[in-house]
């Protein structure tokens, strides 16, 4: 028997080809087969989704090390690791967009009566009150409507400032690396 994958030849009752990995199938599909498989690949303990955030809970530093020392199989790639986290991100803010939006509003509003009762003069002007909240809703709008695209522009200018400031012993996609576990786990 050869594997289908790879097309190399199998040990008698192998679970797993010895060249590529993949696991042997011999069973015909079935809607039982493909529920299992979506439990164990996506919401399963085993999942590197779940291991690189529990790596990142308990012990950063270890994954990080492990990671820039070759240790890759075990843990989910950075990329994909801030993608899923964005995603995820995205749907609750889009979720709850306008309660974001009101909690950012009431916030910018008590932050200038504050400051038209600190510092007076333009802050106490009505109009100038009004037209902060408007351009506050508009900013926090193109926020959630263009997050994912600002994390990956902003992605290389957080790593530069990184790089810059803790320089030695990484290099700088490394700075990436360790930047993308960071952001995908503060989101």
């Amino acid at each position: 028997m050869s594997c289908k994958n790879c097309s190399s030849t199998l040990v008698h009752q192998s679970f797993y080809c010895n060249q590529c990995g993949a696991k042997i199938v011999s069973e015909r599909i079935t809607i039982k087969r493909i529920i299992e498989d979506a439990f164990q690949n996506y919401i399963g303990w085993d999942n590197k989704y779940f291991v690189t955030i529990k790596y990142l809970i308990l012990r950063p530093g270890v994954l990080l090390r492990e990671y820039y020392s070759g240790t890759r199989k075990k843990f989910l790639n950075p990329f994909a690791f801030l993608t899923i986290c964005m995603a995820i991100n995205l749907f609750v803010f889009n979720s709850f967009d306008e309660e974001y939006i009101s909690v950012m509003n009431d916030f910018n509003e008590s932050q200038i009566n504050w400051y038209a009762e600190t510092l007076g003069g333009p802050f106490a002007d009505p109009e100038f009150k009004t037209e902060q909240l408007n351009k506050s809703t508009e900013s926090s709008k193109f926020m959630l409507k263009y997050f994912n695209i600002m994390v990956i522009l902003l992605l290389p200018i957080y790593t530069l400032i990184a790089f810059l400031v803790y320089r030695k012993p990484y290099n700088y996609a490394e700075h990436i690396v360790a930047n993308c576990y960071i952001q995908g786990y503060s989101f």
